[in-house]
């Protein structure tokens, strides 16, 4: 790729004239390094290369999560190929690779992958300090075929190697079932563009089949999505009064406060498929499953819910991921995505450290015996 300066980097432009304003000494230091690092190195590197890493460490001098895709990397996680995936959302923390959460029924899911499992390797490939987008392209393949994964878990000291087939990822993100006569479960796996009208269609056909009187919902290894579906789905339990989260970044557009309202959630002349529900949900008893693999949206979710005193929390501590993320595509030469925009919970906190639940359960406890516990609550709670 080589490295891209305007022709007046050299002092002129290509008409001979001296540029209208000077290059940012910052730049200049920049190419120094460059020219330096490749012309001294004790192994060839190629402008290439360094150019990658230039952009690498700039991107992350803002923020970890920051990356740049080469064009070959854009492309694949542009282009919605078929090929088989494992169904990961990860996190770039320092040199490691986290896992945030493995969809849910996917296959990393089913072999047993965990939020906060650290991935060292990808068929023997060391991906420590790897970009987010080369451990993707290394985790897909032809469906059917297998990937081994070693990930590092906890306190660990030895790796734990998975070995997990890739498959198609079209596991639904909403999903109901009766945990009670009078208590529904709705589980909500991921914030995607159809999820407000999924949980919808849910609640209105088993409200159909019989009203429910307490609510639990799931948000266990939901990794997040769109922000307007992670304001829409807290809207659904909130007054419209109620702020649900607030954006803040350096431009106009980052910043915002977001209210439990259609016009904070629905695209313009979009119908709001929460609009004919039966108002009885709307301040039905809630009580809110969360765990490690709950982030981004989903932590939007329940810490508005959280602090508007709305729903009891249960489960183990979030994440702590809430940001707006940004494709800034580079024409020819890959692109940046780039958190434009953090999100901040209704009183200003940050969700960086994480959702603390006002019930925590011992950290084995699974995503069945959750629900069992919060059945328990509800039951309390309709008792009275």
């Amino acid at each position: 790729m080589g490295i891209l300066l305007p022709a007046h980097a050299i002092g002129a432009d290509e008409s001979g004239e001296q540029p209208a304003r000077p290059i940012p000494k910052e730049l200049r230091l920049l190419y120094a390094a460059l020219m330096t690092v490749q012309e001294t190195a004790a192994q060839p590197v190629t402008l290439e290369e360094l150019a990658r890493g230039a952009l690498n460490g700039m991107a992350k001098a803002a923020d970890e999560d920051n990356e740049y895709y080469s064009q070959a990397e854009y492309e694949n996680y542009t282009s919605g190929r078929s090929e088989g995936a494992v169904g990961l959302e990860l996190a770039s923390r320092g040199d490691a690779l986290m896992i945030i959460s493995p969809i849910v029924g996917g296959p990393a899911d089913l072999a047993g992958l965990l939020p906060k499992d650290r991935i060292v390797s990808i068929n023997e490939e060391i991906v420590v300090g790897k970009s987010v987008a080369k451990a993707l392209d290394l985790l897909r393949g032809p469906i059917g075929s297998k990937v081994r994964i070693s990930v590092s878990r906890g306190d660990a000291k030895r790796l734990l190697t998975l070995e997990v087939e890739r498959g198609k990822i079209s596991v639904s993100s909403v999903s109901t079932r009766r945990l009670h006569e009078d208590i529904l479960l709705l589980k909500v796996t991921a914030l995607r563009t159809d999820a407000l009208t999924m949980v919808a269609r849910h609640l209105q056909q088993e409200w159909n089949t019989r009203p429910f009187k307490g609510l639990v919902l799931d948000l266990q290894h939901n990794p997040g999505g769109l922000l307007q579906h992670a304001i829409g789905l807290a809207a659904l339990f909130l007054p419209p009064d109620k702020v649900v989260a607030k954006t803040m970044g350096q431009s106009n557009d980052a910043k915002a406060v977001y209210f439990a309202r259609p016009q904070f959630y629905l695209r313009s002349q979009e119908a709001d498929p929460l609009r004919d529900l039966p108002g009885a949900i709307r301040s039905i008893p809630l009580v809110v499953l969360v765990d490690a693999g709950t982030a981004s949206g989903a932590e939007v979710v329940a810490g508005a819910l959280q602090q508007h005193a709305r729903a009891k929390i249960i489960g183990h501590q979030t994440f702590g991921r809430a940001k707006i993320q940004t494709l800034r595509p580079l024409p020819g030469y890959g692109a940046l995505r780039i958190t434009s925009g953090l999100i901040y919970a209704p009183n200003d906190k940050s969700y960086e450290a994480g959702i603390q639940p006002d019930v925590v359960l011992p950290p084995d406890t699974s995503q069945m015996a959750a629900a069992d516990e919060a059945l328990l609550i509800l039951k309390k709670t309709l008792a009275h």
